[in-house]
């Protein structure tokens, strides 16, 4: 994140915002934050900001070698929930050759192949009134 930021002006009270939601991040979220701000250059903590609250719009994926995971991980990062059972029976590697049928602007990162899913991106933050941190 220093590189995205170096050289630049930025208000502390955003830092250390960001820096409280990715302390939250579990390491697939952090991945996924670090790999959609290095595809998409992001550079002002606005933009960070709101990536935050919109991880589950985006999956990384960095090892090709069990595709039926690879989907069902990429279904539930859409979903955000499903059954137990539903996920046990999904057919992931299908989900996941349709998903790549489907995004034709996949971004090839140093921390693996981005895909947006289907989820709507919100702007939480508008760059003066920080949103609720929950």
């Amino acid at each position: 994140m220093t590189t995205l930021l170096s050289g630049k002006t930025v208000n502390l009270d955003e830092i250390n915002f960001l820096a409280k939601r990715l302390d939250s991040f579990d390491a697939n979220e952090l991945t996924t934050f670090y790999a959609v701000a290095y595809a998409q250059k992001s550079e002002s903590l606005k933009d960070l900001i709101n990536l935050t609250f919109n991880t589950h719009c985006y999956s990384v994926v960095s090892d090709f070698s069990e595709l039926n995971a690879v989907g069902k991980q990429m279904y539930l990062t859409e979903q955000g929930a499903v059954n137990l059972m539903e996920l046990q029976n999904f057919d992931g590697q299908g989900y996941f050759e349709k998903i790549i049928q489907n995004n034709s602007n996949p971004r090839v990162t140093s921390y693996g192949i981005v895909y947006r899913n289907k989820n709507e991106y919100e702007h939480i933050y508008d760059g003066k009134h920080f949103p609720q941190y929950n």
